[in-house]
């Protein structure tokens, strides 16, 4: 069985400065892959209207990742994944049912498109 490392961070702050200090982490470039073909510009507003709806805050995030990382939101693995490869596992937990009042989210990059 092959080991995987995971990465726990505590961020605070507004959506978009938590999304910069993502984009500023040495990891953040493991996050660009071009969006494939089908992924048009329709396709992302339709997307980024899902991901206003379901998770607020995720757009704003979503722009500073882009504004420190120099990657497209576009060609963010997150924003084309999520949308068009939904086998992915994610989970979020409200910080109303955590002992500590945090909320915590976490996903799970099973379906990745990169090569080490």
């Amino acid at each position: 069985m092959e080991k995987q490392t995971i990465t726990y961070l505590e961020l605070k702050g507004t959506s978009e400065e938590i999304g910069r200090m993502l984009g500023h982490s040495p990891e953040a470039k493991q996050m660009y892959a071009p969006a494939p073909e089908n992924f048009t510009e329709e396709t992302m507003q339709e997307a980024l209207q899902l991901y206003e709806r379901y998770c607020p805050g995720i757009i704003e995030e979503l722009k500073g990742f882009s504004e420190e990382s120099g990657i497209a939101v576009k060609d963010m693995a997150y924003s084309w994944m999520t949308y068009l490869i939904p086998r992915c596992c994610g989970i979020a937990l409200q910080g109303s049912r955590m002992k500590d009042g945090h909320t915590r989210i976490a996903r799970s990059y099973d379906c990745t498109v990169w090569t080490q």
